[in-house]
């Protein structure tokens, strides 16, 4: 295996590398690092050293051709105030990758990651989900999957409390759901053993939710 370059401790433009990631991508090192603004993000060793991701993200939302539409600079926009759709997806990098974040132990704590199109580009998370709808918030379609384009939507309270029912289940159980055949019984009488709704159990047997089972 090459020798890894140790980049702890260096500055790449806007980012500081704090410690060496656990996983690889493509065979190549990665490093955990914290973006002059405040965010954290995994970057490979090539794109810091070469330039190609010089920021959390915040630096391209800075180059817009109207700033003022999302952030100016570094997590700030015109009277300290930022749109809800960025503040969405600073949240969701919050949740999975800073460990002092309050819900960090429900999503990076458990292995919940963002995906590489939507970690490093604020630009691609807008073109993929779109503005904030009033009233909405950030979900995950299956709660054991990751953040990303397949696996989100906006969604209200009640459908975000409704989805999160399956987060009862372990995986065995959403597997024994979504592939046994209960001839006998109900998909209510089937939610109830499982203290879900029948609602669910559809969702589940037809790979809206646990599609990764």
């Amino acid at each position: 295996m090459r020798k890894i370059i140790d980049l702890t401790n260096q500055k790449f433009n806007s980012l500081f590398v704090i410690k060496i990631h656990s996983e690889r991508k493509n065979n190549e090192t990665q490093w955990f690092c914290v973006c002059d603004c405040g965010n954290q993000s995994i970057v490979r060793s090539s794109y810091l050293r070469s330039g190609h991701t010089k920021s959390c993200g915040c630096l391209q939302t800075k180059h817009r051709q109207q700033p003022n539409i999302h952030t100016v600079k570094h997590n700030h926009c015109s009277k300290g105030k930022t749109t809800q759709t960025y503040t969405s997806w600073s949240a969701m990098k919050s949740r999975c990758y800073n460990a002092n974040d309050e819900h960090f132990h429900n999503y990076g704590g458990r292995g919940i990651k963002v995906c590489d199109r939507w970690l490093d580009s604020f630009e691609n998370f807008l073109a993929d989900m779109g503005e904030r709808p009033k009233g909405m918030t950030l979900d995950r379609i299956d709660n054991n999957g990751n953040y990303e384009p397949e696996n989100c939507r906006w969604a209200d309270a009640p459908t975000q409390k409704h989805n999160s029912r399956q987060t009862k289940l372990t995986p065995l159980a959403a597997r024994v759901i979504k592939y046994c055949k209960f001839p006998n019984y109900t998909q209510k009488e089937i939610g109830a053993a499982f203290n879900i709704s029948d609602s669910v159990v559809s969702e589940i047997k037809s790979g809206k939710l646990w599609r990764s089972v």
